[in-house]
């Protein structure tokens, strides 16, 4: 367990955190790590995840390349983090006695697989598109897209696209833009940077192993996926890094509402061709 995991559950138990820090509710657990993982809470420094460590709320965590992170919910949610990840746990309410709550996650980079449990209202938001989960086992892949592909159940997608795009040429006679639609078992749709062009039919190939229920790791390695771990000085802040390119900032998509309002029965229509 890191220092900071063993200064929450202490506070819990002593009942010394303070009201404001809801964070200090532990919401999951680390229940895999393929060469390494790291957390951050706020604005505090990131921390190198083990297993057994616990999740909270407003808490970051990331991932460095051929890697990968699980982490299982209290309400069994299985949430799976692939190499080059990042991620945060805005919000999570679980009442265990009714079995009913409450969740939101957004998603900066990478690719990421979503086993849900018994919470059914979880909102994932990335930088163009909501999702809604309804009993599912699906990949989301972020990148120069929001790609989603269900396995099982049905995930619904809303793309957050502004005002501009839509008379973007891509986009012209598109009925999905700002529309939620269903994406059905077996199927893959997408939201694209820059024009949030929405295809809804779109070809995904997910060949991260990390999200595996092994998480690819190799027991002749030792377990340990990798021999490149990665470590982040005190006070490093990668947005403030002038080598560093690859900043990840939730920005762009700032939703928090599930997408709700959906006709199971509207089949997409075919993306525009018109230049």
């Amino acid at each position: 367990m890191t220092l900071r995991a063993r200064w929450l559950a202490c506070a819990v138990a002593l009942g010394t955190v303070l009201p404001g820090a809801a964070w200090a509710q532990a919401v999951g657990t680390v229940n895999l790590i393929k060469t390494a993982a790291f957390e951050r809470l706020e604005q505090t420094d990131w921390e190198e995840l083990l297993v057994q460590d616990n999740v909270f709320s407003n808490q970051r965590v990331r991932t460095p390349s051929d890697a990968a992170l699980h982490v299982v919910f209290a309400d069994g949610t299985d949430f799976r983090l692939g190499a080059d990840s990042e991620a945060v746990i805005d919000n999570y309410v679980y009442d265990p006695a009714t079995g009913t709550g409450k969740a939101v996650t957004t998603l900066g980079k990478g690719v990421f697989r979503f086993i849900s449990g018994k919470v059914k209202d979880h909102t994932i938001i990335t930088p163009t598109a909501t999702l809604g989960i309804r009993g599912t086992d699906f990949y989301v892949l972020v990148a120069d897209l929001t790609g989603v592909m269900v396995k099982s159940g049905a995930v619904a997608m809303r793309p957050e696209c502004n005002r501009r795009d839509l008379g973007n040429v891509r986009n012209r006679g598109n009925a999905l833009l700002n529309q939620p639609f269903l994406i059905q078992q077996g199927k893959a749709a997408g939201v694209y940077f820059g024009d949030c062009f929405v295809s809804p039919d779109v070809t995904m190939n997910i060949a991260d192993r990390g999200l595996d229920d092994d998480g690819g790791i190799d027991p002749a390695a030792g377990g340990k996926g990798g021999p490149n771990i990665p470590k982040f000085p005190p006070g490093y802040n990668e947005c403030n890094d002038p080598t560093n390119v690859g900043c990840t900032r939730f920005t762009q998509n700032t939703v928090t509402t599930s997408p709700t309002t959906i006709d199971d029965s509207n089949t997409p229509p075919p993306p525009s061709n018109e230049e």
